[in-house]
């Protein structure tokens, strides 16, 4: 049987690629709670530094007290910065 990898965003960018400005959200697949974290937090973690963000996304554990459940990561963005203009000018 073959495995299949499919690439994603997370498979792509390492967590050096990212601005250090950026905010990870980080959700709970167990409790769904959420917490946000800059990249440079993350960052100035060595053995964090030069992993995929799929791998941060399977090293990192729930925050909440007795939960520890695994986290998905998205990127976080100011909704002022960008939209969709549908239509041509």
């Amino acid at each position: 049987m073959r495995e299949v990898l499919l690439m994603n965003w997370k498979r792509e960018l390492q967590l050096n690629d990212i601005e250090p400005e950026q905010v990870l959200e980080f959700t709970c697949k167990t409790c769904a709670s959420v917490y946000l974290q800059r990249a440079s937090e993350l960052q100035k973690q060595n053995e964090l530094r030069f992993l995929w963000l799929d791998e941060v996304e399977k090293s990192a554990k729930c925050r909440q007290r007795q939960c520890y459940g695994n986290i998905k990561i998205a990127m976080s963005h100011d909704s002022k910065d960008s939209g969709f203009v549908a239509g041509l000018a």
